[in-house]
């Protein structure tokens, strides 16, 4: 049983605050105290036991901050790209002694990346483990994200992307003579002068990176057009080909260094031309 922890002694004019917290401790055990304490408060530790004969060894005036209840955040490495004005949705998970109950914002910097962050989201409150999600109702550019923490002291998590590609849709119509079709579609939003490839789908050895190991297809292109200009919000292209070899089809609207990542349509399948033999 250990002896009682000798009262602090404070002159008649101090204004402070005490608490105290007594722990029983075996050699080369740590405990760690966070119970009553704030960001701002002052500590020490009194250690002592039953050998002291009443004299106790007293630790550094310490300050109990930020550091001491940072929180990790837990995200997504990567987010698959959204197809334009789709909605957007973040979870994650904090870590940390204080992640629990925690108030948190999402902010948003869009394309190009160089504005301040501003909140888009009223708080929401982290649960007993730590999880957390936001969402979006709809997005319309490609926009980094990051979350902060709400209060005096805010932490700020990691930035990530999120990928918007155009909706763009393909159609087929065929004529009279076998292998000959028009290809057309729109895309939504308008990008007039963007360059669309028709691309065949064809089959591929797995590579060597993680992003490549389960692939087994990839699309090349057979042919191309540009989009023209449809509406204020919508574009459309159109191009007659002869299919030379037949399968699986797509249109894909190549995009750099804009809002909207390259995007592409569902494939439509195609036959090929009957070849000609001579006689």
């Amino acid at each position: 049983m250990l002896p009682p922890l000798p009262s602090p002694t404070v002159k008649p004019d101090d204004t402070v605050a005490i608490k105290v917290v007594t722990l029983g401790v075996t050699d080369g055990e740590k405990q760690q105290i966070t119970s009553g304490l704030q960001p701002g408060f002052h500590y020490r530790v009194v250690a002592y036991n039953g050998d002291s004969n009443g004299n106790a060894r007293v630790g550094k005036d310490r300050v109990f901050g930020s550091k001491s209840r940072k929180v990790k955040f837990q995200l997504p490495k990567s987010l698959q790209p959204i197809p334009y004005k789709h909605s957007f949705q973040l979870s994650g998970t904090l870590s940390g002694i204080a992640s629990a109950g925690l108030g948190l914002v999402l902010q948003e910097t869009p394309f190009p990346y160089l504005s301040e962050f501003r909140t888009v989201t009223a708080p929401v409150i982290t649960s007993a483990s730590g999880a957390f999600s936001f969402h979006l109702s709809s997005l319309q550019t490609s926009t980094e994200f990051r979350i902060i923490t709400t209060g005096p002291r805010p932490q700020y998590s990691g930035v990530i992307k999120q990928q918007v590609t155009p909706i763009v849709s393909l159609h087929v119509r065929h004529s009279s003579a076998p292998g000959l079709v028009r290809l057309y579609g729109t895309i939504s939003p308008s990008v007039t002068g963007a360059h669309v490839l028709i691309q065949l789908s064809k089959a591929a050895r797995p590579g060597n990176t993680e992003k490549t190991s389960e692939r087994t297809s990839r699309f090349v292109t057979q042919f191309s057009t540009i989009a023209q200009n449809a509406t204020k919000t919508v574009s459309r292209f159109s191009v007659v080909v002869k299919v030379v070899h037949g399968g699986h089809y797509r249109a894909y609207v190549a995009l750099r260094n804009k809002p909207l990542q390259s995007g592409a349509s569902s494939a439509v399948s195609l036959k090929a031309a009957p070849s000609k033999h001579k006689g």
